[in-house]
């Protein structure tokens, strides 16, 4: 597994320079990163990160939205009526909760469906 202050700076490598999201225990090393340089803005919802991203998008900035899998559930219609029809990028960042049945009963149903949730159309 890549170390979270790798990954933070990789992503800021490559130019992204803003990151909300919904806290989640798979991503609490990345989240604490991003919290220390000051790059993260906390969100109670996925659709939520996913609009915030969208604006810091329209001021200028290179978007990235962390979630767990259940957030691509809860952010689909934002996704869809915001991102794809504005033609908006955003990176979607998901830690895969329910992988292969390993967690609590209640990601494992999304842990099987978010893959196919996210293929392309």
């Amino acid at each position: 597994m890549i170390e979270s202050d790798a990954f933070c700076q990789a992503l800021q490598d490559i130019g992204f320079d803003f990151f909300a999201g919904v806290p989640d225990v798979l991503l609490a090393g990345v989240i604490a990163t991003l919290i220390e340089r000051r790059l993260y803005t906390p969100a109670v919802r996925e659709d939520e990160a996913v609009a915030m991203a969208a604006g810091a998008f329209m001021a200028g900035k290179v978007p990235a939205v962390l979630m767990a899998n259940a957030g691509v559930g809860n952010s689909l219609n934002t996704l869809a009526s915001l991102n794809l029809l504005y033609r908006q990028p955003c990176l979607l960042v998901v830690a895969w909760r329910g992988f292969e049945g390993k967690d609590a009963p209640e990601p494992i149903v999304m842990g099987r469906t978010v893959t196919q949730v996210l293929e392309p159309v």
